[in-house]
């Protein structure tokens, strides 16, 4: 987190200086943020499919899986699905409705609608407050919430998490940008942000996540399978803490 602020927060000087060339250099396309971002999101999809390999039930598998599956779409979608790595061209319909005549979805543009805009952008806003702020309220504030999300194994973010993050993404809107590829810094905070959400929840050691410690999920995970385990270590029934989320 801490390395990832730093990396944001020289974006943003680059930025407001106006030194454009540099500030390219970083957000270019297959440019040093964007790789990072892609790192992000693949080392997240691995560290899912290995949970999702030790949760015990169905339904968390599930979850699981689907968030595995989603941070792969995302990672593919950033490199444009290996294409400039590659150097096949882009097929026709892609070059006809792409904005930036690249083989991926979410520069889709038909007529005046955007589809990084509208499902991209005002979707996953949307999903952001509501992963991010709503469902960590009501987990604290309902038991039968708590039980249910941890019951499926679901992560609950921190809230050091949400907050670095919310600064980042404050931050890069108060600049005075001076060209048109900002994003990916916003990108590059959101992706190592969920990673570390993933890696270390707010619910560590609870329910479907008994596998995680909430000191270190990475390294006691790879200790046991949690079938293993005994059922009192594998099960934790306490109420959520009475503190601020931390």
């Amino acid at each position: 987190m801490i390395a990832t602020g730093a990396a944001v927060l020289y974006g943003i000087v680059v930025l407001w200086s106006g030194d454009a060339s540099v500030g390219r250099h970083w957000v270019r396309e297959d440019g040093p943020v964007e790789w990072v971002s892609f790192g992000a999101l693949l080392a997240s999809m691995i560290w899912s499919l290995i949970v999702a390999g030790r949760v015990e039930t169905r339904a968390a598998r599930t979850v699981w899986c689907l968030i595995a599956a989603a941070l792969a779409f995302g990672a593919i979608e950033e490199i444009s699905y290996g294409q400039r790595i590659f150097g096949w061209e882009s097929p026709d319909w892609f070059l006809r409705y792409n904005s930036q005549q690249e083989t991926n979805l979410h520069n889709l543009r038909f007529g005046d609608v955007k589809l990084n805009k509208l499902i991209f952008g005002k979707g996953i806003a949307v999903f952001l407050i509501a992963y991010l702020v709503v469902l960590p309220v009501a987990w604290r504030l309902s038991a039968r919430t708590r039980d249910a999300v941890d019951g499926w194994g679901v992560p609950i973010p921190r809230t050091h998490h949400v907050v670095c993050w919310l600064i980042a993404i404050t931050s890069l809107q108060l600049v005075n940008y001076s060209h048109s590829r900002e994003g990916e810094l916003v990108e590059l905070a959101g992706t190592v942000a969920f990673f570390l959400i993933l890696t270390r929840p707010h619910n560590a050691g609870r329910g479907e996540l008994a596998i995680l410690s909430p000191e270190g999920g990475l390294a006691d995970l790879a200790r046991e399978p949690a079938a293993a385990r005994p059922e009192a270590a594998r099960r934790d029934t306490r109420p959520a803490p009475t503190g601020a989320l931390t």
